[in-house]
């Protein structure tokens, strides 16, 4: 099989567990994440002893201040520690439900043109069901973590402010009443609404 059709999630690959798969796919993988871990916790380090010295970011490059290298840093570590916790789940359900043997590409290949379907209670009420409705939300609350380390800092809020005035100026509300220094959180929903409401 070439791929898998879910209902109301779409195509999926097909993956055969055999030991061919778990060497190219979860542990270079899982190797990666442990190197980017290690690089992420040596930079922390190189960061607090320039910091002891008393320099800035500022002082080696002109677009890096304190407050971005930290979230960039922060953000590397928290990939990387989710990278793996998610890799380590991976290789563990595939040990746990057993390697099917490689037999060989001919083998593997007999049934590529057929493409299963499967209703969205079929795939629910499988046993891996809780694991591909994780996948399928998983995009999105990565997507929410970009967001909380970058969607407040500075340099967004200045985003929002002209993406406020803008979108008030198109509608006919003044960016005046939000005041000029509202919050970030406030920014970001007065955004938001003013946005939707756009015809």
């Amino acid at each position: 099989m070439r791929y898998l059709i879910l209902e109301d999630i779409g195509c999926i690959n097909s993956i055969y567990q055999s030991w061919v798969e778990v060497v190219i796919n979860p542990i270079p993988v899982f190797l990666f994440d442990v190197i980017s871990l290690i690089y992420s916790i040596l930079t922390f380090c190189a960061f607090r002893r320039i910091r002891a010295q008393g320099r800035s970011f500022s002082s080696i490059h002109s677009d890096l201040t304190n407050s971005r290298y930290i979230r960039l840093m922060s953000l590397a570590a928290m990939v990387a520690i989710c990278s793996i916790a998610f890799q380590s789940c991976i290789l563990s359900v595939n040990l746990t439900r057993g390697i099917s043997p490689w037999i060989s590409f001919k083998k593997f290949h007999a049934s590529i043109s057929s493409v299963p379907k499967f209703s969205a209670h079929q795939w629910r009420s499988a046993p891996d069901g809780a694991s591909t409705e994780l996948g399928r939300w998983l995009w999105v609350i990565c997507a929410l973590f970009f967001f909380a380390f970058f969607g407040f800092s500075d340099e967004a809020v200045k985003h929002y402010r002209y993406a406020t005035s803008l979108a008030g100026s198109y509608v006919g509300v003044s960016s005046q009443i939000f005041g000029s220094h509202s919050s970030s959180s406030r920014y970001v929903i007065s955004s938001i609404i003013l946005i939707i409401c756009l015809p």
